[in-house]
């Protein structure tokens, strides 16, 4: 039996079952959308493991993460996951300051004008904006919305740190970059559709600022990928790609870990 299994899945083995016991630690609310996600969501194998998750939120305390992508956000359980490890980090911010004529709206969520000032040149501004934020993108929302949203929205404090993208991720991602946000994020999470694998991460490299994490789930593929290449079907021939890519790249420092369904995890010098 292949020990490269997610713990949800797991069917036995003593191993997974002591590992998992030992290193996940879910909120109510994670435990709701893995239970709903499993029993009535379609394609349910696709829910990230939660010890993946688990060491997700653990690399985003550690390194103090402010700006998240989440590259597949299914039914929002790493949404969630990377929602959560922010605690009280995601309290709205105030803070004012003097602009002349126009105003950075790039990296502002909202803008008001609340005073003019001495000379008609300068407004003094409100700027409210949440310090932590988790970008997640998908092509279709519809999961999200039906499985994870009636459970997320019931804290409005993680539900106001998750912004939603429903478009191709590899557009998003573009436009972020189009934008001038290359090298601005902490830590970005790639769970999607695989054959695109090497291309977000190529992406995701861009996009992290030096210091950052790049977790790749699925890096293992049930353990597919160790199999003789002649037997790949496409998903498999890009996940292994992206391994070699990612061992090979100069620009990270990085470890393939056997947890739930394989790690790939980089690290941006």
């Amino acid at each position: 039996m292949s020990i490269v299994t997610k713990s949800y899945e797991n069917s036995g083995n003593v191993i997974v079952d002591y590992c998992s016991k030992l290193s996940v630690r879910q909120h109510e609310l994670q435990k709701e959308l893995q239970e709903l996600t499993i029993k009535s969501a379609p394609m349910a194998g696709m829910l990230g493991a939660p010890e993946v998750l688990t060491l997700g939120a653990n690399f985003i305390q550690l390194i103090g993460a402010k700006n998240i992508l989440d590259i597949g956000t299914f039914t929002g359980a790493s949404a969630l996951a990377w929602s959560l490890a922010a605690g009280d980090n995601g309290k709205v911010n105030f803070s004012s300051i003097f602009v002349l004529y126009s105003f950075p709206f790039s990296n502002i969520l909202r803008c008001k004008a609340i005073y003019n000032g001495m000379s008609n040149e300068y407004f003094l501004c409100a700027i409210i904006q949440y310090p932590f934020q988790v970008l997640t993108l998908d092509i279709n929302h519809d999961n999200y919305r039906k499985f994870g949203l009636p459970i997320i929205k019931k804290c409005e404090k993680t539900l106001k740190k998750i912004v939603t993208y429903e478009a191709p991720a590899l557009n998003t991602l573009d436009q972020f970059l189009t934008e001038g946000r290359e090298g601005t994020f902490d830590f970005v999470f790639i769970d999607a559709d695989k054959e695109n694998y090497p291309s977000y991460y190529e992406r995701a490299v861009r996009l992290i600022k030096s210091g950052g994490v790049i977790m790749v789930d699925n890096a293992l593929w049930n353990g597919r990928v160790a199999k003789d290449i002649s037997t790949f079907d496409k998903s498999t021939k890009f996940i292994n790609e992206t391994n070699y890519i990612i061992f090979n790249d100069n620009r990270t420092n990085s470890s393939l870990i056997n947890c739930g369904d394989g790690i790939h995890i980089a690290f941006k010098k």
